[in-house]
């Protein structure tokens, strides 16, 4: 049975190790990246992080290409580097995630994080930017994508649709 929780875990599984996070981390993450960084961007640009992004809240397992995550993850940190924390966005989606809203919205507008009615899975006050708020997931993400090559892929997948018989999963108890 899937868990419905903000506090689910994605697992990552790419040609350099392996990398877990919260979702309500990455929904965030995802959030202001395209707020601030693909905002008005082709459907194509960020195809990778949006691929991760859309199994949020679902079962399903998705695959996206290593070289174009680390690359879009490389972008992204970067743009996100000069954005104040003040700044920082949340999605009505990511909002959902956090209450246990179940079916989640379609809809992906977001509002300042100031707007949240819970608490982040980040400490505002203790970040400057964006690129500190998410500093786990952008390195952990460049982390598992380090020296890839076409054709490598990553695999991502929610924590609760993970079996230990399933030796791609079981290979990822090592934490990022």
């Amino acid at each position: 049975m899937l868990t419905r929780s903000g506090n689910t875990e994605l697992r990552l599984v790419g040609p350099a190790g392996s990398f877990e996070c919260a979702w309500a981390m990455f929904s965030l993450f995802w959030d202001n990246v395209e707020h601030h960084v693909a905002h008005g961007a082709r459907r194509a640009d960020f195809r990778a992080l949006r691929g991760i992004a859309a199994v949020v809240g679902t079962s399903r397992r998705v695959v996206v290409p290593a070289r174009d995550l680390h690359s879009e993850v490389l972008s992204s940190w970067a743009m996100l580097g000069a954005v104040s924390a003040d700044e920082l966005r949340i999605s009505v989606r990511t909002a959902a995630v956090l209450n246990n809203a179940w079916p989640l919205p379609d809809a992906t507008h977001t509002v300042p994080v100031s707007q949240a009615d819970r608490q982040l899975p980040i400490r505002l006050r203790e970040v400057r930017t964006g690129a500190e708020a998410f500093d786990r997931v952008i390195k952990g993400l460049l982390r598992i994508t380090e020296s890839a090559v076409r054709p490598d892929v990553v695999w991502v997948w929610p924590d609760a649709n993970c079996s230990e018989a399933d030796p791609l999963c079981a290979s990822t108890a090592m934490r990022g």
